[in-house]
């Protein structure tokens, strides 16, 4: 599973500043920043692509959602109750067997 992430992550290089312009895109590498828990790998990904490209992001309203999430997660004052909703949502994972039963 670790490895299918990390394979994404990779895969999404060259193509941060174009998903953090996009309404949806945005909240896409918001929820990769939320969620990936290799900090070096999403740094050499994402957070270097995206001070790369800092002056046209800050100054776009999608753009600065990623950079604020880094600086403030999940804050209301930036995403809608209803984004908010489903980047707070949990999936649960298919091999953990904890809080489950089996019928």
């Amino acid at each position: 599973m670790a490895l299918r992430r990390k394979r994404i992550i990779k895969s999404l290089k060259g193509h941060i500043r174009k998903l953090a312009l996009n309404d949806y895109g945005c909240l896409f590498v918001i929820c990769r920043l939320s969620i990936v828990d290799n900090t070096e790998l999403i740094t050499e990904v994402v957070v270097d692509e995206l001070t790369k490209h800092l002056k046209e992001l800050i100054f776009d309203k999608n753009g600065r959602r990623p950079l604020l999430q880094l600086f403030h997660p999940l804050c209301s004052r930036y995403l809608t109750p209803r984004e908010l909703f489903y980047l707070n949502y949990n999936v649960p994972s298919p091999v953990s067997k904890a809080g489950y039963s089996f019928c």
